[in-house]
């Protein structure tokens, strides 16, 4: 950020902001995220489309922090709409859907989360990182935990275990979806 400042690059601090604002959300600093959702409202992006879905996934993000789950999922169907409408990349969907599902269950609504793990799923064809089989079956676990189907939960366990130590392996470690949490 500090760089495309100094050279006066207000599209690049565009980008720059809209990318802190998700990673301060995905870190649970809702005051950095609100911050930097704030500076992208007023920056410009390279692509208007791009910084329509930015906006409405920041938003999404920032109001499930402040535990306004019904707010944070209706910016998350507008930011779909927007992937859809404008023909963006399929991996902006799975960021929404994977966000949708832990809303579902902090709402108890095991049906919906099961069917946002579908659409997940779905959004990932195509794509060849194994990274988003790890996210998967994390969600998965996590659903059939919430529903008290410990079969399930053991079989996804696995899988995702097998993931996630393929991945550690090889590059790093995620921050996993389930560790995000509304601010109490």
């Amino acid at each position: 950020l500090e760089k495309a400042r100094s050279i006066g690059d207000r599209i690049m601090q565009g980008k720059c902001v809209s990318y802190m604002s998700c990673c301060y959300g995905f870190m649970n600093n809702l005051k950095m995220a609100k911050y930097y959702f704030e500076m992208q409202r007023t920056l410009p992006h390279e692509n208007e489309n791009m910084k329509q879905y930015f906006m409405l996934y920041n938003g999404g993000l920032t109001s499930f922090l402040e535990g306004k789950q019904d707010a944070a999922l209706r910016q998350f169907h507008l930011a779909i709409d927007c992937v859809q409408r404008h023909r963006l990349d399929k991996k902006y969907l799975q960021s929404v859907y994977g966000m949708m599902v832990y809303i579902q269950l902090y709402k108890k609504n095991i049906d919906e989360a099961l069917r946002y793990c579908d659409e997940y799923k779905r959004a990932t064809e195509g794509n060849s990182k194994r990274l988003w089989k790890e996210a998967y079956y994390e969600m998965l676990c996590d659903v059939y935990k919430a529903a008290g189907e410990i079969k399930d939960v053991s079989t996804y366990g696995r899988f995702y275990f097998q993931c996630e130590n393929r991945q550690t392996a090889n590059q790093g470690h995620r921050q996993p979806y389930r560790e995000i949490r509304r601010q109490e």
